[in-house]
Formats: structure tokens, sequence, C-alpha cells
């Protein structure tokens, strides 16, 4: 099975082309199109599950891993509006998921910066996008942020060589912080792209300061860089989107 992951991981993530363009031509049925998406991360996990077990490195958060990136850039798909738009990104989603795919199992710190960085941008994006079409309860929106921070935090954090205390501790806590963020953010008059961008760049750096802390690598460099890349992005942000005044 490790002979042939490569080439199975370009089938992956060929079949997410292939899967949603199926059901989302001429347009995206949800009826259909949400419970084929299901059926493919059911099948990617199931396949990942056994590949892990095969070389001996199956850990759950491994598996769970890859398994947002494969659902936040199918969240990402329901917010673009234009068939063509739709049909380049996901030619464009191929190479990444078959980089992130192939590699499933590995540790390395680039490896794990460079996902956290594109499931955690899809996913606020995505999320964002997705109570601003279908708006619904604050407080299950509160509740879809903080477990999704939760996940992605608590997943990443598994390499570190801390104890399972301080792992869990850390991850709740950037969850709650995210949540009470997304509160905060819901009053503000700006798009929702804006607002899940803001969102991700907090989230970035609440968990790469955590990230350090935990291999003891935390320093006032650090520090300072990451808040001032984070007050950049955010600034930019805000200068660049037009206001409006909620009715």
């Amino acid at each position: 099975l490790q002979k042939y992951h490569k080439i199975i991981s370009l089938i992956w993530a060929v079949g997410f082309l292939v899967v949603i363009q199926f059901f989302a031509t001429p347009t995206p049925i949800f009826r259909y199109l949400f419970p084929a998406c299901i059926i493919f991360l059911l099948a990617i996990s199931a396949y990942n599950f056994f590949y892990l077990r095969a070389v001996s490195k199956y850990n759950p958060w491994m598996g769970l891993r890859i398994l947002i990136l494969f659902g936040s850039l199918m969240g990402l798909f329901f917010l673009i509006p234009n068939q063509a738009l739709r049909s380049l990104f996901l030619i464009g989603s191929i190479p990444v998921l078959y980089f992130f795919e192939s590699v499933i199992g590995t540790e390395g710190e680039h490896v794990l910066f460079n996902e956290i960085v594109v499931t955690g941008f899809a996913s606020f994006l995505a999320l964002s996008g997705f109570v601003h079409y279908f708006p619904f309860s604050i407080v299950g929106y509160l509740i879809i942020v903080f477990i999704v921070s939760l996940i992605l935090c608590r997943a990443s954090y598994e390499i570190t060589p801390q104890n399972l205390r301080t792992k869990w501790l850390g991850s709740i806590i950037i969850a709650l912080a995210l949540a009470e963020l997304a509160w905060s953010a819901s009053f503000l008059p700006l798009h929702y792209s804006v607002i899940g961008f803001m969102m991700f760049n907090l989230f970035y750096l609440l968990w790469a300061l955590y990230y350090y802390y935990l291999f003891n690598h935390l320093t006032l460099r650090k520090v300072q860089f990451h808040i001032g890349l984070a007050v950049v992005f955010i600034s930019l942000a805000l200068i660049s989107t037009p206001w409006s005044i909620i009715s």
C-alpha cells in the first residue's frame, strides 16, 4: 500500500474534482452534492485509516487533519458563484490536495504550518460565508466556530512533546477565544470574506504562538513577528474593503 500511496493520493485529489464537478454541472444541486461529498469524505477517511495502520503511523488526529482540509475546500466551493471560477478552483485544488494527502503521516514542521494555513483559511472563510448565506442562530454559529477551532488546534498539536492536558487546555482556550472573536466580528458591517480573513489571521496568531510554546521555542521576537504580521494583514483587509451600515 505504501508503494502506491502517491498514485492513490493523486486519484483522491482528482476524484475530489470529479465528484463535485459531476454533481455541480451546470449548477450545484445541494441535495445531491452534499451526500456525495459526505460519502467521498468517508471513503478517504477509510483509506487513510488503513494506510496509516499499514505504515505503523496511525493516529486519529492525522486522519482528521486531512479530512478537515478536504471538507473546508468543499465548503469554499459552495461560496463561488461563477461556474468558470468553480472549475478553476477545483483544478487548482488538485495539487494542494495531492501534496497533503501524499505526505500524510509525516511530522515535518513546514508541512504542518502550510496545512494549517490552507485549512484554517478555507475553514473560517467557509464558515463566514455559510452564516452569511444561511443565517441561523448566533449561538449555533459560535458553537461551530468553537468545534472547528478546537479540532484544528488539537489535531495539529498532537505532534508536540507535551502531555495531553497541556494540548487540550491550549486548544480549548484558543477555541473559546475564536468563538468570542466571532461573536464580536458579527457586529461589524463587513463582507463575510473580510470577517473570515480576520478570523483566520487571529486563529493563526494564537495557534502559532502556542505551538512555539509547546516546543519551548517561544521568544519575544517570534511574538512580535506574528503579532505584527496579523496587524498588517487585518489592517490591509479593513482598509481595502467598503464599509456599510447594517439596517
